[in-house]
């Protein structure tokens, strides 16, 4: 059963930081930003969207301008998908489309299960539904445990590079004016929340939703590049399960196909959008 969406945590919540394109009274869509991003990641596919919708970026908590808050305030995906949809009802948005890739993806995927009738739409870009399997899940927060603890040691600029040169990201190395500018920028985040972030929020923590996606009813588009295998066995499995889901394998692009190949992924949205009527 979904929550009234709009209400406030517990907590005494904090507007996260947004960027906008367009126009407000047009239709909005909210763009979630993956790990070490930040709403204006999404500045070039907004710019092409701004004269038929009103895009809104926000800063997810430990990134971008997002590091006002208390760094001992519970963080979780399920509390994110709380703030997000009380951050739509703060800004008036009705019934927005939902796009998150990656990590803002989970937290899109968690607001659709807690708040199915909040967002007229879901797209989802190289997003998991979580881990599955006790021995997979301790091994991933452990992972990840031992990544905050690297972070916190090294700093964020030698922890950007090793992430980017994970087997995850190599399509990027075709890009390398494009991976400089992405390293540059992640670069300036802030170790102690991105270290919360790594840990609090990892996969192997998370609870895996795999079994809830057959109750989410609104129409989702779901997109992962060809380069990117594990994840595109995850959509084609997500799509299977997913009463009203739709798939999108994108060619000869990688994890982040929003950003390899945005004219691609403009017009797969506009198509999308205009068949959810």
């Amino acid at each position: 059963m979904g929550k009234q969406a709009g209400g406030k945590s517990a907590r005494q919540r904090q507007m996260w930081p947004i960027a906008t394109w367009g126009r407000a009274e047009l239709p909005p869509i909210v763009f979630l930003h993956g790990f070490m991003g930040a709403g204006a990641d999404w500045r070039e596919i907004c710019e092409l969207l701004a004269e038929e919708y009103y895009c809104v970026c926000p800063d997810l908590p430990g990134h971008g301008a997002n590091i006002a808050g208390d760094l001992s305030a519970q963080l979780t995906i399920a509390q994110l998908a709380i703030d997000l949809a009380a951050l739509c009802a703060e800004l008036g948005l009705h019934e927005p489309v939902v796009v998150g890739y990656s990590l803002g993806g989970r937290v899109a995927l968690s607001t659709a299960l807690q708040f199915p009738s909040l967002m007229r739409a879901l797209v989802l870009e190289s997003a998991s539904p979580g881990v599955e399997g006790t021995l997979q899940r301790e091994s991933r927060s452990a992972t990840d445990d031992a990544r905050a603890a690297a972070l916190l040691a090294g700093g964020v600029p030698a922890f950007t590079k090793s992430w980017y040169s994970a087997p995850l990201f190599q399509s990027l190395q075709r890009y390398p004016v494009l991976l400089a500018k992405l390293q540059a920028a992640r670069s300036a985040n802030d170790a102690r929340w991105l270290a919360r972030v790594v840990r609090d929020l990892s996969p192997g923590r998370a609870a895996s939703v795999w079994a809830e996606l057959a109750s989410i009813q609104m129409r989702t588009l779901l997109v992962a590049g060809a380069l990117d295998v594990q994840y595109t066995s995850t959509v084609q499995r997500m799509a299977v399960v997913m009463p009203s889901a739709t798939s999108l394998i994108v060619p000869d692009a990688g994890h982040n196909v929003h950003l390899e190949e945005p004219i691609v992924f403009v017009q797969a949205l506009r198509q999308f959008l205009a068949s959810c009527g």
